[in-house]
């Protein structure tokens, strides 16, 4: 798992800085997008519908969602039912405390 390389390259690092380093390796983003897409997983997933800290599973979501939304599908109503099923999968797939 690409996240677990991250935790053994940056044991001192905090999961801030962990996150960032996964979002730069998994989307190609530049240092400088990441602070954006930190935000916008914690606005996402982090802060409604009850506020806490920004998990790995926030980001994880965040990223699958975004790339689920660039597919580009003609059907009606696809966009919708895909975002749910690839929160559930992630749900699944990564610990909600990691």
């Amino acid at each position: 798992m690409l996240y677990r390389q991250v935790e053994a390259q940056m044991p001192q690092a905090s999961q801030t800085e962990r996150y960032g380093r996964f979002i730069e390796l998994r989307s190609g983003l530049g240092p400088g997008s990441v602070p954006t897409v930190l935000r916008r997983a914690a606005e996402s997933f982090a802060d409604w519908p009850n506020e806490r800290p920004l998990n790995f599973r926030d980001v994880v979501q965040y990223l699958a969602v975004t790339d689920c939304l660039k597919i580009d599908i003609a059907v009606a109503g696809v966009r919708s039912r895909m975002v749910d099923f690839v929160i559930d999968i992630v749900g699944q797939v990564i610990p909600r405390d990691l």
